[in-house]
């Protein structure tokens, strides 16, 4: 199983690529449909921060899930089963709360390019695929999502990333990183604390989607002594 030092922080998958005019043209049909995280996730957000939840909301932060919650989970006992945003965690109270729960096809999801570019080119099944938008101008503060060891984070820009920087705190070290909205396919490490600034004029669209199991992510662990891309500079497959 690998943990988050077995992993780089923040590297595009090799052997990956997106059709970025038909992740464009995906993102704009339904770019309408995009709402808040409690309208959006409701059940899962009972497992976070809400003060966070919040501050993203603040920001302008929407989106539009492609995977929902297994329609046999019962969201009404959530409030049931308060439990604060942690870092590490294998376990959780309430099935609603574990993103590998939220694997159920929706309809924009069933026969889009979307779907269609995921499974053919992961292993693993993918879970709670959505697409995110940051408002320009915006941030996501710093914070800590899990270790890879309980699921493994790939975002694919789609546009509005000019000006945005990933930032990872490795450490004491504050490491940058900005995404291309080429087609590419990055692994985030969401196990070390990470924010985003967007210091740009346009909103960041982006396609992100969970895997929680480490198929696809072997060849750039540090066991197979991928040669990760130096962060502060930008980064393309």
């Amino acid at each position: 199983m690998l943990r988050k030092r077995d992993l780089p922080v923040c590297v595009p998958l090799p052997g990956i690529k997106f059709d970025i005019d038909k992740l464009q043209e995906g993102y704009h049909d339904l770019k309408h449909k995009m709402r808040n995280l409690w309208t959006e996730n409701e059940g899962i957000t009972g497992a976070h921060n809400q003060d966070f939840l919040k501050e993203l909301d603040q920001n302008q932060f929407y989106e539009v899930s492609l995977t929902a919650l297994d329609p046999s989970i019962d969201k009404t006992t959530v409030d049931q089963y308060k439990q604060d945003y942690k870092s590490k965690h294998t376990k959780v109270s309430h099935p609603a709360f574990d993103e590998g729960n939220w694997n159920h096809k929706t309809e924009d999801y069933i026969g889009s390019y979307f779907e269609e570019a995921i499974e053919s080119q992961f292993i693993a099944q993918a879970c709670r695929v959505r697409l995110h938008h940051l408002g320009a101008g915006k941030q996501i503060v710093p914070h800590i999502d899990y270790d890879p060891s309980y699921a493994c984070r790939v975002i694919i820009p789609i546009q509005g990333t000019d000006n945005v920087t990933n930032v990872f705190w490795v450490g004491k070290e504050r490491q940058e990183y900005h995404l291309e909205a080429n087609g590419s396919a990055y692994y985030l490490n969401t196990g070390y604390k990470h924010a985003v600034e967007h210091n740009g004029t346009d909103d960041r669209i982006a396609l992100v989607t969970t895997f929680t199991t480490q198929e696809d992510f072997e060849l750039i662990s540090r066991k197979h002594k991928y040669a990760a891309i130096t962060h502060n500079q930008n980064i393309q497959a």
